[in-house]
C-alpha cells in the first residue's frame, strides 16, 4: 500500500484521518507545522500528501508552492485541505500546482474516494516517469537494443542500433528482423522459429564494408520473454560492435600472412641469385654474375627496408621521457629530402617545395625525417611509377604550421582512409606480399605528429592523395 503523508495543525483532525488511512492498509505520517511537513516529504518522498492550508509559520499554500518547486517532490500528488470555499483560496491552491481539494470536516468516504484516485494518478505519473527515464538511458548507451514480437517484427529501438542496422520506419514497417540482418550482413538466421525456441542465444554478424577483407562486427545477444501463458511475448536484442576486436585480431593474422609472403619473396630471389652463382662459377658469363649480384641486393634491400621499419617502430616509445626539439628550416627541408630521394632511387627534382614564406618551426628532428621518409614512399608506392608527381607545401599562420603532401596516382577508398593509420594495416587485398612495407609506415607517421602535438589527415582527391599535417609553432 502507500506511504501518506498528513499535515494539519488540528491534532484532531490529524487523528481521524491516521485512523481511515491506517485501517484501509496505508503507512502514514504526520506533520503539524509547514516547516516540519517540508522536511519529511523531503525525507520520505511519499506517495500522496494531504495538506491543511491554514498553519502556524508557513501555510498550506507556500508548503505546496516550495514542494512543486523542488525536483526530488515535484511530482507527488497534493490534496489540499481547506475550511473555506472562496474563490481566491481555490485559484491560488490551483497556481501553487495542487492536484486536488477536500472540504474540512472531511466526508469519509469522499476521502477515500479521491485517495484511492490520486494514488492511482501517482502511480501512472511513476510509471510513465521512469518509461522515460528507461528511453532515455538505452537512447544513450553504446549497445544496439532491438525489442520484436514473436513473428520477428520491430517493436522498438534506440538510435544505436538505428544506426548499426541503418532502420527506418519504413524498414521496420515491412520487414521483419531477421530479414534485415539476412538482407543487410553476410551471417544469416536461416530459420527464426528455431532461433526463438532456447530461452537465449549468442551469434556474430558480419557486412562487407571494404573491398580490401575488414569487415563491420556485430556481436548479437537475445533472451526471449514469455508471457504468463508460457507464449513468447517478446525478443530482446542486445546489439555490440566488435569490429575492431575481431579486425584486430584478423589484421594480426593478415600481417603474419603477409610477412610470410615477403620472406617467401627474399626467398626465392636468393635462392635464384645463389643457383646463378653456381651456374656462373662454370660458363664465367658476366651478365649472368650481374643479374645474380643484382637480385641478391635486392633481396638484401628489401630485408633490411623490413628490418629497419621493424626497429623504428618498436624504438618508439609510448610515453617519451625526453623529447629534443630544433629549428625546420626551407633548407634543412631541401637536404633531407635530396638524402631522402637518393634513399628511395628517385631524383630530388621529382618532389617539389613550396614554402610560402612560412618562419622556420621547431620540430623533433628524427621525427620530421621519419615523417618525411615514410611519406614519401608511400607517395611513389602507390603513385604507379618510377619517376612520381610529388608536391610538399609548407604554410604558415604564426601560430600553427600546415604542411601538406600530395601526389598523383591511385585514390584510396573513403573506408580504407580511417583504417589507413592502424599498425600493420596495408592495401594489399589478394595478400601477394608483393606490396612494398609491411603496414608500419603510416603509423609511423601519426605517431611523430602526435608527439610534436599536432594533428594529421588523409584525403582522397580526384586523381591523386593528399596528407595534411598541422604542428604548432609553440
Amino acid at each position: 500500500m502507500a506511504q501518506i503523508l498528513i499535515v494539519d495543525d488540528n491534532i484532531s483532525v490529524v487523528s481521524m484521518m491516521d485512523d481511515l488511512l491506517k485501517i484501509q492498509g496505508h503507512t502514514t505520517y504526520t506533520a503539524y507545522d509547514g516547516i516540519t511537513a517540508i522536511e519529511k516529504a523531503n525525507e520520505l518522498i511519499p506517495d500522496l500528501i494531504l495538506l491543511d492550508v491554514e498553519m502556524p509559520e508557513m501555510d498550506g499554500i507556500n508548503v505546496c508552492r516550495k514542494l512543486r518547486g523542488q525536483q526530488l517532490t515535484q511530482l507527488i500528488p497534493i490534496v489540499i485541505l481547506t475550511g473555506k470555499t472562496d474563490t481566491k483560496t481555490l485559484m491560488s491552491a490551483i497556481k501553487a500546482g495542487c492536484d486536488d481539494f477536500l472540504t474540512k470536516p472531511a466526508d469519509l468516504p469522499i476521502l477515500k474516494a479521491r485517495v484511492d484516485s490520486l494514488l492511482k494518478m501517482s502511480y501512472l505519473r511513476n510509471q510513465l516517469a521512469e518509461k522515460e527515464k528507461f528511453e532515455t538511458t538505452i537512447n544513450h548507451i553504446q549497445n544496439g537494443i532491438i525489442i520484436t514480437d514473436s513473428e520477428g517484427i520491430i517493436k522498438k529501438y534506440n538510435k544505436t542500433a538505428q544506426q548499426m542496422f541503418r532502420l527506418n520506419e519504413k524498414v521496420t514497417a515491412k520487414q521483419p528482423f531477421h530479414y534485415i540482418i539476412n538482407n543487410n550482413f553476410k551471417s544469416k538466421i536461416n530459420n527464426w522459429f528455431d532461433l526463438t525456441s532456447r530461452k537465449e542465444g549468442r551469434f556474430i554478424i558480419y557486412r562487407a564494408e571494404s573491398d580490401f577483407k575488414l569487415r563491420y562486427a556485430l556481436e548479437l545477444k537475445y533472451n526471449i520473454i514469455h508471457n504468463p501463458l508460457g507464449e513468447i511475448d517478446e525478443v530482446v536484442f542486445v546489439a555490440t560492435e566488435e569490429t575492431k576486436q575481431i579486425n584486430d585480431s584478423r589484421r594480426a593474422d593478415l600481417f603474419f600472412i603477409m610477412l610470410k609472403h615477403k620472406f617467401a619473396t627474399i626467398e626465392t630471389i636468393t635462392q635464384l641469385s645463389l643457383e646463378s652463382l653456381d651456374i656462373l662459377v662454370e660458363s664465367k658469363d658476366p651478365e649472368l654474375e650481374k643479374a645474380a649480384m643484382d637480385g641478391l641486393q635486392r633481396a638484401s634491400n628489401t630485408l633490411g627496408a623490413i628490418m629497419k621499419k621493424m626497429i623504428r617502430y618498436i624504438r618508439m616509445p609510448e610515453e617519451p621521457t625526453q623529447i629534443e626539439r630544433e629549428t625546420i628550416s626551407k633548407q634543412w627541408l631541401e637536404t633531407n629530402i635530396q638524402t631522402i630521394a637518393g634513399s628511395l632511387n628517385i631524383t630530388p627534382e621529382t618532389i617539389q617545395i613550396r614554402w610560402n614564406d612560412t618562419q622556420d618551426f621547431p620540430m623533433i628532428i628524427d621525427g620530421m625525417y621519419s615523417i618525411l621518409f615514410e611519406l614519401i614512399e608511400n607517395a611513389i608506392k602507390f603513385s604507379g611509377s618510377t619517376n612520381p608527381n610529388i608536391l610538399l607545401s609548407i604554410s604558415s599562420n604564426g601560430k600553427q604550421v600546415t604542411m601538406e603532401l600530395a601526389n598523383r596516382g591511385s585514390v584510396i577508398p573513403q573506408e580504407e582512409l580511417l583504417r589507413i593509420w592502424d599498425r600493420f594495416y596495408q592495401i594489399d587485398p589478394d595478400i601477394t606480399g608483393q606490396v612494398k612495407g609491411i603496414g608500419l609506415g603510416m603509423s609511423i607517421v601519426k605517431y611523430f605528429v602526435n608527439l610534436a602535438g599536432g594533428g594529421v589527415e588523409i584525403v582522397s582527391f580526384e586523381g591523386g592523395t593528399k596528407v595534411i599535417m598541422q604542428f604548432p609553432i609553440n
